[in-house]
């Protein structure tokens, strides 16, 4: 099974689970969440909720907001896995999947990936390493899926600092990076 039907079997569990429940008598959705979002299902005993266009949360809540360890799943089949702060992705180890199949896995701050992470892209390609404010920034290894590689410093989504670009041949390049292409054996001067 691939993850794209994976997550359509996670979203249909989820709607069906959600929109079996009964309504309990004196069970309403509390006034703090009602207000935040436009929900068409709440189930107060389960913590899920299903999102007028159609997304599911279910997770804990905390004055109306996604706070702890929760699953989202969107309408066109993404998918986060992890922890919340704020209604934010926000914490270590949160799995996020594209509904192309390119995944992220890895820390979360304040909904943008920050720390350690690996990115898995629908081509193939594969980054892991450090990110800073959803960019790959710092120290990492992106492997294209024809087996080429890079290993050193990023910034910016791009190549820039110290490096090593490698060919499946076994051809290396080692030197400095800038803006995504090699500029010199030596460090150069500014």
């Amino acid at each position: 099974m691939n993850i794209t039907s994976l997550i359509q079997v996670i979203i249909l569990l989820i709607l069906i689970i959600t929109l079996s429940g009964v309504e309990l008598p004196g069970h309403s959705i509390p006034e703090e969440i009602e207000n935040n979002y436009a929900i068409v299902e709440f189930d107060i005993d389960s913590g899920i909720i299903v999102y007028e266009n159609g997304d599911v949360y279910d997770g804990p809540l905390v004055d109306g907001k996604r706070e702890g360890e929760g699953i989202y799943i969107w309408t066109d089949g993404a998918m986060y896995i992890g922890l919340f702060k704020d209604n934010m992705k926000h914490g270590k180890n949160g799995l996020y999947i594209w509904s192309d199949g390119s995944s992220y896995e890895g820390d979360y701050e304040y909904d943008m990936k920050h720390g350690i992470g690996i990115y898995k892209f629908s081509n193939g390609d594969i980054y892991e390493g450090d990110f800073q404010n959803d960019t790959r920034t710092g120290y990492g290894t992106y492997t294209w899926a024809n087996g080429e590689f890079y290993i050193g410093e990023f910034e910016n989504n791009k190549m820039n600092g110290w490096g090593v670009y490698s060919w499946p041949s076994g051809r290396t390049l080692t030197g400095w990076f800038k803006d995504g292409a090699f500029v010199s054996f030596d460090k150069p001067s500014k």
